[in-house]
């Protein structure tokens, strides 16, 4: 399963759409700078209302991020209309319910044709820019060449279709399939009550259970893992039930309250700990998101103007809004 995901410097994975079209658009949308508020907004409310969100960047440094996307070249005024409409979404969106909606993960198509040169899906037509992979320790996409050499940049390419192809470097698989890897194509994932194992997975909102995919449960559902829960829930006592509150006993799977992660702070269980975003003070690595240096949480990724690599194994990492050219960060717009 795939989505269009926006990851705004490894920091806060958001399931909304960029759609890139031209830019004489004739529908303008709201501005970046109000289309990140209300995303941003939006999501750190759902944050501090259902937990299971660590701090993974300042606000600054992710309101900058945000708007250096949605006012890249060829940006849409529906990607903007329609970050501004996830942010919405996400502070009306009940804690024991699925994420996934049609604001935050059907993507919208961009209007670069197969061929152009793209540092997102969303400015495609296909809505597939060929060549993006993970790198770093976080989940920021660059794109990695046939020979496994990062670029700044990738192209456009027609979309994969259920029964395409699904081999390395290849088009992903669309939103709701997944790729068999005994025979390298695309199917399409399970429905409620289908078959799945682990080369089939289920369907968005559904979880594989003795072999079938059922739904996943509200607050006070039978459950064996966090899983079987719908939304941002613990499975605690065989219910699912709310985060874990800081200070207590969790798993490791387990989400906890606001943005605190579980982690073993000290001797051999693991609790829930309050998590400071990079620039602020701390003691201890437990303490932030990526690592304490210098009494300060610290973060592996750059923004655009610092220095960059463009190595998968080194760094420091350009965040989303940038690419690594020349040993700069750049924006994205240099995809041109």
């Amino acid at each position: 399963m795939q989505t269009m995901r926006l990851v705004l410097a490894g920091w806060l994975v958001l399931t909304v759409v960029v759609a890139c079209n031209s830019d004489a658009d004739a529908d303008a949308g709201p501005t970046p700078q109000s289309a990140c508020a209300s995303l941003l907004s939006g999501q750190a409310s759902y944050r501090e209302r259902c937990g299971g969100g660590a701090v993974l960047a300042s606000a600054a440094d992710a309101t900058a991020a945000c708007e250096n996307v949605l006012s890249a070249r060829g940006v849409s005024g529906a990607a903007r209309r329609q970050a501004a409409a996830c942010g919405d979404k996400y502070r009306s969106l009940p804690c024991d319910q699925p994420e996934y909606s049609a604001e935050c993960a059907v993507q919208a198509p961009g209007t670069l044709p197969d061929g152009a040169t793209c540092g997102m899906g969303g400015q495609c037509a296909s809505g597939t820019c060929r060549g993006i992979s993970h790198v770093g320790p976080g989940t920021v996409t660059k794109h990695v060449g046939d020979d496994g050499s990062v670029h700044p940049c990738g192209t456009c390419v027609a979309a994969a279709t259920v029964g395409a192809k699904c081999l390395d470097f290849e088009p992903a698989c669309p939103f709701d399939s997944v790729c068999d890897r005994t025979t390298n194509t695309c199917v399409a994932s399970a429905k409620l009550g289908e078959a799945c194992n682990e080369a089939l997975s289920c369907a968005t909102s559904l979880n594989c259970v003795a072999g079938r995919c059922v739904a996943q449960k509200p607050r006070g559902g039978d459950c064996t893992t966090r899983y079987d829960c719908a939304g941002v829930q613990a499975c605690t006592g065989g219910k699912c039930s709310a985060p874990v509150k800081v200070g207590e006993l969790c798993t490791g799977g387990d989400p906890c309250e606001g943005t605190a992660r579980c982690v073993v702070p000290s001797g051999a269980e693991f609790r829930c700990v309050a998590t400071k975003a990079p620039g602020q003070p701390c003691t201890t690595n437990t303490e932030c998101v990526f690592a304490c240096t210098g009494g300060v949480c610290t973060s592996p990724y750059v923004h655009q103007g610092q220095a960059c690599s463009t190595q998968a194994q080194d760094g420091p990492y350009c965040d989303e809004s940038a690419e690594c050219v020349g040993g700069k960060c750049q924006p994205i717009a240099i995809c041109q």
